[in-house]
């Protein structure tokens, strides 16, 4: 309880802004590579998975690429968060063409107030 209190009373002192949705990718959708820009006072993006990708399931994966264009590609799993953190990093990032399934996620944008 105590350690519970002890992280609510952190989350208060913080000010934070938050605008999410629901993106579903329905097959043939996509999102090309890109970086975000720059976003003011935004500080990072969490990404949660609503739905697994069906074993045999093509497309609809998260690919980050790293500063070297490194490939790191994320597999849409119920339950995973992802978390980019735009303090950092304003990395590159797609998600693939779906192909024969619906990728449905939660998206929520974290802003300093």
């Amino acid at each position: 309880k105590k350690l519970l209190k002890q992280k609510r009373n952190l989350f208060a002192e913080k000010k934070v802004r938050e605008v999410a949705n629901v993106q579903t990718y329905l097959p043939g959708s996509f999102i090309e590579k890109h970086d975000d820009g720059i976003v003011k006072d935004r500080f990072a993006v969490a990404l949660i998975p609503l739905n697994s990708k069906p074993k045999g399931a093509s497309g609809g994966d998260l690919v980050l690429y790293t500063k070297e264009d490194k490939e790191i590609v994320i597999e849409s799993n119920k339950g995973d968060v992802v978390i980019l953190d735009f303090t950092q990093n304003n990395l590159k990032h797609q998600v693939t063409k779906v192909e024969d399934w619906c990728r449905v996620s939660f998206v929520s944008f974290l802003f300093n107030c």
